[in-house]
């Protein structure tokens, strides 16, 4: 028997499906001809925490840091983990080989490799390369089958990724945090995330308005009811600001006066039909944008329905897919897939061709995932949510539409010259909807040409007559606040923002084979969370829509992160170092060590730091530290962050209280027990004394320590539960009645009425 491990169970049932033979269903396995196959359902082991090696480091102090642990050791990472990890450990002792069947990319090569490094698994281990539930695919897969030890260089260069971000966010949180009042979390993609949103809100906020100007000449064609107005077109020549803009308002009123006297132009009318292809089926990055800007919905709910739809109703494809494109064998299935579709949605559609082969159909554009769509299930979609319901009606309809013909429009344009100067306009009219008679897509961009009405007509040369040359006055406008759909779309695409040409280059090659990103930051499996988890920490939060970075985190950027981690930089110069681990001429250490060494400068750079923020109380004793409040099961109470001022305060509903302490008495009477000072407290049934050194309480008497020597108590016949003699003790309301007590276990007891004795027991 061998053993196959699919990283999902979807993957697992159609890897069996290909498999000849009788199918054994088992708890987390299946056995079907000479296969068990078992599955991962992502990773099913984390690092250990630093509390994992040793309890102390619960509480997160600066003397234990940094943490860079030789062996960085792997746990389960649930209850449910270490129940599937068992399941293949005893699976592994039957097999005499495993067929690792995970992603094939270098998270899905780690995914399998730390299941057979955790167990120390030595037997004979195949790879295959799987991105496809069909099972004609599967079937071929069989045949070209490799030695995993080939791609093993691959999921060690992504444990080297996973390693060094620990290391960053364990050890930079932990020092940010005991630094400041509040929990702060530091990560490689966090921070850069963080820096987009609070650029673009001070871009916003510091936004000065600036007068650009555009040169316009109306004309007809002896029609004066038919005006149409021609743009002035910039050249090599023309002086404009980086945006493209003409801010030069003596330059364009030259240009005005220069063309003045000539009224009467030449203008060339021309046409041609464009072809809008339907748009490529969704990525998770892409399907969250399209349903924030649609439903409103966020990117961390997109992803948590999707899961629902994929692992739970099993009516789409694989949910955290960063591939827009579809294989070869998906467009064989179309027609069965088609009619699956149209009577789950319960649509009669009469525009369908499925010998139309859109540009999705291309395997060599897909990645570890193809395109995400909709399963071979037939399903009641009254059993889904609103929300499920609407995010599987866009995924199909987006799967619908690649079979549908492109939308056509005729583009009509009119243009002439005065003296150097070229004038323009341009009109687009619909021939065709084509696919927009059925999808309305709202992403895509309007036009942003105004509205003329050269497209009456036809392809010639016309004489027109002007009527005015008018300069249009316009002021800049603000970048638009963050979405989450524009947000996640920018992480896709930081390059963009970079400004060293070299890491520019880094993080546009590579995502170079990858379609939909183009020098980006996270993955799609992570990029929802990471805004979520922003928002969660209090850097950024939801205003309608917007996506806005907070005061907390606007601080924590400016002013506390340091300049390494702020940009995209690390992700490039980490990937560059995992490509070498991937060829063999660098290690995990070579990695792991630069970031520890970085961590380490951080730290030492910013060892006097002082993270204050706008809620914090300073401390009124030193001005200098914040109040932190500290809870144990048995006290509450407020300290100073500065230990060189040590000051204390009691807590009261919630707060520190100011009130000013009296200073305790002191009796002139020394311990009799060993000479201490005897100081009176306030206590829950009235005042007493207690020494400072030996501890000893002593009643009061008229606000004097009574020392006289305690009366010796008479001990009882009667014996406690433990076997000790009972001491008699009379009773603070009734001296008569005796309570007897156990010198021993303090147990209490009362006498009854028949001379027994009764324990005392305290209600809870």
């Amino acid at each position: 028997m061998k053993l196959i491990i699919a990283e999902k169970r979807n993957v697992a049932t159609a890897i069996a499906t290909a498999i000849d033979g009788a199918q054994e269903t088992k708890d987390g396995y299946v056995k079907k001809g000479d296969y068990y196959i078992t599955w991962a359902s992502g990773h099913l082991l984390s690092l250990k925490e630093p509390e994992d090696y040793d309890p102390k480091f619960q509480k997160w102090n600066i003397p234990d840091l940094p943490f860079n642990f030789p062996n960085w050791e792997l746990k389960p990472i649930n209850a449910g983990s270490k129940k599937q990890l068992n399941i293949i450990k005893d699976l592994l002792k039957e097999c005499s080989g495993v067929i690792h069947a995970c992603d094939p990319d270098d998270e899905g090569q780690l995914i399998g490799d730390e299941i057979l490094l955790y167990h120390d698994y030595k037997k004979p281990v195949e790879r295959m390369l799987i991105n496809d539930n069909n099972t004609e695919y599967i079937r071929k897969l069989f045949t070209k089958l490799e030695d995993n030890r080939k791609y093993e260089s691959l999921g060690i260069s992504a444990a080297a990724r996973r390693i060094a971000d620990a290391i960053i966010g364990i050890n930079l949180s932990r020092f940010y945090s005991c630094k400041s009042s509040k929990t702060l979390h530091v990560g490689r993609v966090k921070a850069p995330t963080l820096g987009l949103v609070v650029n673009r809100d001070y871009a916003i906020e510091n936004h000065i308005k600036q007068l650009h100007y555009i040169l316009r000449i109306i004309a007809n064609n002896n029609d004066k009811d038919n005006n149409i107005t021609f743009t002035f077109q910039k050249n090599a020549n023309t002086p404009v600001n980086e945006d493209k803009l003409i801010i030069d308002l003596d330059y364009i009123e030259k240009v005005q006066a220069e063309i003045a006297d000539i009224k009467d132009y030449k203008v060339n009318v021309t046409s041609k039909i464009l072809t809008k292809n339907p748009p490529l089926v969704f990525n998770i990055d892409k399907l969250q944008a399209y349903c924030n800007n649609k439903f409103s919905y966020t990117a961390q709910e997109v992803l948590e329905i999707t899961q629902v739809l994929q692992a739970t109703h099993q009516i789409i494809t694989y949910n955290r897919s960063d591939s827009q494109y579809l294989n070869e064998e998906h467009f064989q299935e179309a027609p069965q897939l088609i009619e699956i579709i149209k009577e789950n949605l319960n649509l009669s559609l009469d525009n369908i061709d499925t010998n139309r082969k859109s540009k999705v159909f291309d395997s060599s554009k897909v990645t570890a995932h193809h395109g995400i769509i909709p399963t071979h299930t037939r399903f009641d979609l009254s059993k889904l949510t609103e929300k499920e319901r609407n995010v599987y009606q866009v995924i199909a309809e987006f799967y619908l539409v690649q079979f549908m013909p492109p939308e056509k429009l005729k583009e009509t344009t009119g243009i002439f010259k005065v003296k150097d100067y070229d004038f323009k306009t341009t009109d687009r009219t619909v021939q065709d909807l084509g696919y927009k008679k059925f999808l309305n897509s709202i992403n895509e961009e309007k036009e942003e040409e105004e509205k003329s009405n050269i497209s009456k007509f036809e392809d010639r040369l016309y004489d027109f007559v002007n009527f005015a040359t008018p300069i249009d006055t316009r002021e800049t406008k603000p970048p638009k606040p963050y979405t989450e759909a524009t947000l996640i779309s920018d992480m896709t695409s930081i390059a963009k923002y970079i400004k060293n040409p070299e890491i520019k280059e880094i993080l546009l090659r590579k995502d170079k084979d990858k379609e939909g990103a183009k020098g980006s930051i996270g993955t799609p499996a992570t990029r929802a969370s990471t805004v979520e988890e922003l928002i969660n920490d209090g850097y950024l939060e939801r205003k309608g829509k917007q996506i806005r970075a907070t005061e907390k985190g606007k601080n924590f950027y400016n002013n506390v992160l340091p300049d390494e981690i702020k940009t995209a930089d690390l992700t490039a110069l980490w990937w560059v170092i995992q490509e070498d681990i991937i060829a063999g001429t660098k290690t995990i250490t070579d990695l792991t060590d630069s970031v520890f060494k970085s961590v380490i400068q951080a730290m030492e750079t910013n060892k006097d730091i002082k993270i204050r923020h706008k809620d914090d109380v300073i401390c009124p004793k030193c001005n200098d530290g914040f109040l932190k409040n500290i809870k144990t099961s048995k006290y509450n109470f407020w300290a100073c962050s500065e230990e060189k001022c040590g000051s204390t305060f009691n807590d009261n509903k919630g707060k520190p209280d100011f009130t000013e302490k009296r200073p305790a008495e002191k009796s002139e009477i020394p311990c009799p027990k060993d000479g201490g000072i005897l100081y009176k407290i306030k206590g829950k049934y009235g005042d007493f004394w207690k020494c400072k050194t030996c501890q000893q309480n002593y009643k009061d008497s008229n606000g004097k320590p009574d020392l006289s020597p305690k009366k010796e108590m008479k001990k009882s016949a009667q014996k406690c539960d433990c076997g000790e003699f009972l001491t008699e003790i009379p009773t603070k309301k009734d001296p008569n009645k005796i309570m007897l007590c156990c010198e021993k276990c303090n147990s209490k007891y009362f006498e009854q009425a028949d001379e027994s004795i009764k324990k005392w027991v305290i209600k809870k």
